[in-house]
């Protein structure tokens, strides 16, 4: 074999470095098959394998990096915003409950049918009255224009302390329009200043005075009323035409009233108190009995003044 022949071997071998696989195949065969033998044909068959495998070896492990590039780099970046996941899953949690609970109560609303009962006379509304009293959880406003201790008696003064206790807010509206003239503040205590023979309607105020003196989340307004009725948290309203904090269920007098737990009802009845003018302001105000002072005397002895006569 010249030196020609062995030069061109050696440009057949480089081939697998510069040509494609399959073209490599094709040509390294075909040339050996036809100008050399057989071993020749082999050594160059094993060159294009060991140079295919090779590049088969680097292809793959530079996918390898990258993979594992790409995976370091998803954790990284889950890592970073688990926090912030968590949270956006927890507030669509939330949302999902709150949304949940809302459809019930309009659906709870919306199919339940409101209760109206016919309240007859002082014993029932008496009845209903302790009810609202035992019942209360969040607010209880109680309007009538007179307060008697036969009405706010002992029961009824336990069970307001128990409520206010419980942290419950009691709001009264009291004051009959007519009378409102002889109400007025003595000493910071709303008192009835009028006829003896009127007192008795208003001797129930003691009570109310020591439960708002004791009581931040009791309070009261004068309101010059003819009104009667309960409202207990969003529940229920009694309303009618008993004094209730006026006359016990002694009383025989014929009254009537109703119990409701219409929403409509209890809201405007509730709403009518809060923007009630409170008339407490335009009552006159006695302020406190000072005690006078005692007047210091001096221990020195006053000399007499002796008129100078001129001369």
């Amino acid at each position: 074999m010249g030196t020609d022949d062995v030069e061109w071997v050696w440009q057949v071998a480089k081939l697998p470095t510069v040509a494609t696989e399959y073209g490599l195949l094709a040509g390294a065969i075909g040339a050996c098959t036809w100008k050399f033998p057989a071993f020749i044909s082999l050594l160059l068959f094993a060159g294009y394998v060991s140079v295919a495998l090779r590049n088969r070896f680097q292809l793959e492990r530079s996918l390898s990096r990258q993979l594992h590039s790409s995976h370091g780099k998803v954790q990284e970046i889950l890592s970073l915003h688990q926090g912030r996941v968590e949270d956006k899953l927890q507030a669509i949690h939330a949302t999902s409950l709150q949304s949940e609970k809302n459809i019930c109560l309009q659906l709870q609303a919306a199919l339940s049918t409101p209760i109206y009962e016919v309240v007859e006379d002082k014993a029932e509304s008496r009845a209903k009255l302790l009810h609202a009293l035992t019942v209360a959880q969040e607010r209880l406003v109680i309007v009538c224009p007179w307060v008697s201790s036969s009405g706010l008696d002992q029961e009824v003064e336990a069970k307001l302390n128990t409520l206010l206790e419980r942290g419950v807010r009691i709001s009264f509206g009291i004051g009959y329009l007519p009378d409102l003239h002889c109400l007025k503040f003595l000493e910071n205590q709303l008192v009835f200043c009028g006829s003896q023979s009127d007192t008795w309607k208003y001797n129930g105020l003691s009570v109310i005075n020591r439960l708002v003196a004791e009581f931040e989340h009791c309070d009261c307004k004068v309101l010059g009323t003819h009104e009667k009725y309960v409202v207990c948290d969003d529940s229920f309203v009694m309303l009618g035409s008993h004094n209730f904090l006026t006359s016990s269920s002694g009383n025989h007098d014929r009254d009537v009233g109703i119990f409701t737990t219409d929403s409509d009802i209890v809201q405007s009845l509730t709403h009518r108190f809060d923007v009630a003018l409170d008339r407490t302001d335009t009552l006159p105000k006695t302020p406190k009995k000072r005690v006078p002072a005692p007047i210091k005397r001096s221990n020195k002895l006053q000399q007499p003044v002796v008129a100078s006569s001129v001369a």
